[in-house]
């Protein structure tokens, strides 16, 4: 399948060996991004509604929409996207303060 270039492309590659390649049509906003990072950290949503000081429901509806924005077909997937993008997030942040250690 030929994949338009205008398309941004996130890829999840899963413990069984299998990959999901999945088109972000539209970006997440700074809330679903802030409830993304919460989810990669191990926050359960009762947890997450009391950090933003929001309700459960609320979070519930972010989650839904981060799902239904990149395509994510089960909660396995957002969680292990979540976990992959702050992973390397946090791996550059350290190897950049790293350089600046050095000089």
């Amino acid at each position: 399948m030929k994949v338009p270039k205008s398309d941004h492309i996130i890829t999840i590659e899963g413990a069984s060996h299998r990959s999901t390649t999945v088109r972000n049509h539209k970006p997440l906003t700074a809330r679903e991004r802030e409830v993304l990072r919460l989810v990669a950290e191990g926050h359960k949503n009762k947890e997450i509604a009391q950090l933003l000081g929001i309700s459960v429901k609320t979070v519930e509806t972010h989650r839904a929409n981060i799902n239904n924005k990149l395509a994510f077909r089960n909660v396995v997937d957002l969680i292990r996207y979540a976990i992959q993008k702050f992973s390397l997030l946090r791996s550059r942040a350290n190897s950049t303060i790293g350089i600046f250690k050095l000089v």
